[in-house]
């Protein structure tokens, strides 16, 4: 990152201590590198949603802005919010010793350039799970091969969404824009995810990784709880609300060792409805709100003229379409059970906790203790989609999937030698 404000006479000099006071929406200062900017008036025009930012307020936030932000966005951004520099900043020689290093990634092309031919070899994989679906459902009569139908539509769903997972981060092309214009496709059209939800949601996640209140990814009242910590009627910054430990979310916590994988398995329902429901919410800056919606419309239009009419008119029957529906919902709902298995199997924290309001005094140090990696051998990486590498991934959001396995040496070593946890977890196929 080339940005650069230079110190003059007429420079103003903040402390931490300055920089903390103003932590409000209304006045959201935040520490990067050496500079002190003045967020307010981006909060709500920010295109990840305002959560990240108060999230970050009042600190120093240099490793999140790095981590989720290319050069361009951050040199032509940063210059306009940068009101002064900050002096007396003590940063922790692990940390400094990981901005190194992400120094030395974020600019090395063998590290965060795309290999276009990875995902042009993807492409007839990913549209043969489609016509394999389409050929067993419509030209076969077995119920039961109806039911591997649905699973090979699961498959192409999955292996979209970590297309989309991949754009969503501006991490195929490394421009927003186009990156964005694959996850309408692959997210919006295909599968009926909403893009502008999904950066809202996941950019929370992001920036606050298993934080009892701020991180999205592990509310899931009345349905489950992964701390008794939600057993206090938490307030979710994400949410805006109070998640209410009433007589439902009681008797669903009772039973949540049996309802876990059918709730996750079927959480596609969950994401088409709170997707809509963000899009329609007006109250909201969205970005290209209708274009979304025109594609949430396109998406249930194919699907069930696909599930329905195509497939009444091939013979498919009530008992065929509703078993073909579960169980490609089913099959991808494995992506959900996955990335819970990352972060349920590692601590949770609050804002109170003696490891701080990041879950560590410091982003690495949050990462670390909130998320885990899931041992996977190399053949099954297409499965996968390098969310097993989670650590990694959190730690370079931006960096292409297929460079995630050979960034793990680094963050082990970076890890042992300064006493934190980098733990990888055995498989849940094992």
């Amino acid at each position: 990152m080339s940005i650069k404000h230079e110190v003059s006479s007429t420079t103003k000099v903040y402390t931490p201590e300055d920089v903390a006071k103003h932590s409000t929406e209304n006045d959201c200062w935040v520490i990067f590198r050496d500079m002190v900017l003045d967020l307010t008036p981006w909060i709500e025009r920010h295109p990840g949603g305002k959560l990240p930012i108060l999230r970050l307020a009042g600190i120093d936030a240099t490793d999140e802005i790095v981590a989720i932000h290319g050069d361009r966005v951050v040199d032509m951004m940063i210059p306009k919010f940068v009101i002064g520099k900050v002096s007396g900043q003590i940063i922790p020689p692990h940390v400094q010793e990981f901005r190194e290093l992400m120094q030395e990634i974020v600019h090395d092309p063998k590290w965060m350039d795309t290999d276009v031919n990875y995902y042009i070899k993807k492409i007839p994989i990913i549209l043969s799970f489609f016509i394999l679906s389409a050929i067993l459902y419509l030209g076969f009569e077995s119920v039961l091969i109806h039911c591997l139908a649905g699973v090979f539509l699961g498959l192409f769903w999955q292996q979209c969404l970590l297309i989309g997972h991949d754009a969503g981060h501006a991490g195929i092309t490394h421009n927003t824009d186009k990156d964005l214009m694959i996850g309408w496709l692959v997210g919006t059209f295909l599968n009926g995810f909403s893009i502008a939800w999904w950066k809202k949601n996941h950019n929370a996640h992001h920036i606050a990784t298993n934080s009892i209140e701020h991180d999205p990814d592990i509310q899931h009242l009345p349905f489950i709880a992964i701390s008794e910590k939600f057993l206090n009627n938490v307030y979710s910054t994400y949410y805006e609300r109070c998640l209410k430990f009433d007589k439902l979310s009681s008797f669903l916590i009772t039973i949540q060792h049996i309802t876990f994988f059918p709730t996750f398995a079927l959480a596609r329902v969950f994401v088409h409805v709170q997707g809509i429901l963000c899009l329609l919410n007006f109250n909201e800056n969205i970005p290209k709100r209708w274009i979304e919606l025109f594609g949430f419309f396109l998406y249930f239009v194919w699907y069930f003229s696909f599930v329905f009419i195509i497939g009444g008119y091939f013979g498919r029957t009530g008992l065929s379409q509703g078993l073909f529906m579960l169980v490609s919902h089913l099959t991808v709902g494995i992506i959900h059970l996955q990335i819970s298995l990352n972060h349920f199997a590692s601590p949770t924290h609050s804002d109170g906790d003696e490891l701080g309001p990041r879950g560590g005094k410091d982003f690495l140090s949050a990462q670390l203790y909130g998320t885990c990696d899931i041992y996977s051998p190399t053949y099954l990486d297409w499965f996968h989609g390098g969310l097993q590498f989670q650590v990694e991934h959190h730690l370079c959001p931006r960096m292409p999937r297929h460079n995630l396995r050979k960034f793990i040496p680094y963050i082990q070593k970076l890890a042992k030698k300064h006493d934190l946890p980098h733990i990888t977890r055995t498989p849940m196929y094992s």
